[in-house]
């Protein structure tokens, strides 16, 4: 279906994984084969993985944990809004080996950054493990 879709005036791979509405997966496989598949076309590839924590049948693989060292054309999006409940929050981050991407990002966040309490909370929710691990995440899927 990518080969069928593309055209050369293409420069990105959007993908979204969790899918939202649909709650569709990328199985692993899939992944490799849509990242092996933009390298060989020289094309970037964006990840959304916004709903990670909101899979209720099936297993989320985060592409970043499929990367080879030379995947530098893979950038994945979170939001700390859907996962953690924090809509009004408006705070996520990128996950990019390409320094130029994260430059760009970072100049970005100057004019639109969270503000310092925003940054505390959300720093404290997804650095507790175990809260996460034990009482929200269960919670989220029941």
């Amino acid at each position: 279906q990518l080969e069928a879709a593309w055209t050369e005036e293409a420069k990105c791979l959007l993908l979204a994984s969790p899918h939202n509405p649909c709650g569709t997966v990328f199985p692993a496989d899939a992944l490799r084969a849509c990242v092996r598949w933009a390298r060989q076309r020289g094309l970037q590839v964006v990840v959304d993985e916004v709903f990670a924590l909101s899979v209720f049948d099936g297993t989320f693989t985060s592409v970043l944990d499929l990367l080879d060292d030379d995947d530098r054309h893979v950038h994945v999006v979170y939001s700390a809004a859907k996962d953690l409940a924090l809509s009004g929050y408006r705070v996520g981050a990128i996950a990019t080996r390409d320094a130029s991407v994260l430059d760009a990002v970072a100049s970005a966040g100057a004019f639109c950054a969270a503000s310092t309490v925003t940054q505390a909370i959300v720093t404290e929710l997804c650095t507790d493990d175990r809260w996460l691990r034990d009482e929200w995440i269960p919670t989220l899927r029941s």
